[in-house]
């Protein structure tokens, strides 16, 4: 089941500790804003990821995006791509190029299929201790919906940037 995949996932890669969620969906933005507001956009998801990690000490940061192999079919704008790229870099601190990070929900998933690793990563960002959703769109929505119902208690955790 996919819980089960998740609690493998946290268990290889999040050290089965404390996580920060921060999910991006560029071709959603892309659509909201144009080119040249992008990047403040994602600036200001790196903004709030900071204030998260200093205000909870919590450096382990699961990182949720559209882009690359498992991402938005339609997401081959190459502005747009770089702009995810270099988002990626900034988060991850070049820690891990962008394969290894897809290869880890592969390994995990025992599949390729994007929308099996959607579901993977949606799954682990309700599950977060934190978690900053940006950019919108039904996915993000249904996966803000869990992460309230996971998080009933505390809903503090949760950022919207749209």
């Amino acid at each position: 089941s996919m819980l089960q995949l998740a609690s493998k996932y946290k268990q290889i890669y999040l050290y089965n500790s404390n996580y920060i969620a921060v999910m991006v969906r560029i071709e959603q933005a892309a659509i909201t804003y144009p080119l040249p507001l992008i990047e403040a956009f994602l600036e200001k998801v790196l903004n709030a990821s900071s204030n998260l990690i200093q205000q909870y000490g919590i450096s382990n940061i699961l990182l949720s995006m559209d882009i690359g192999r498992f991402g938005s079919a339609t997401l081959q704008s190459k502005p747009l791509l770089s702009l995810g790229l270099s988002f990626f870099e900034k988060v991850t601190g070049n820690k891990n190029d962008i394969s290894v990070w897809e290869k880890s929900f592969e390994s995990v998933a025992g599949k390729t299929e994007p929308a099996v690793i959607a579901r993977l990563q949606s799954t682990l960002v309700a599950q977060s201790t934190c978690a900053i959703l940006a950019g919108g769109g039904m996915f993000q929505l249904q996966t803000a919906l869990t992460y309230r119902s996971l998080h009933r208690n505390n809903n503090s955790c949760l950022i919207e940037i749209h």
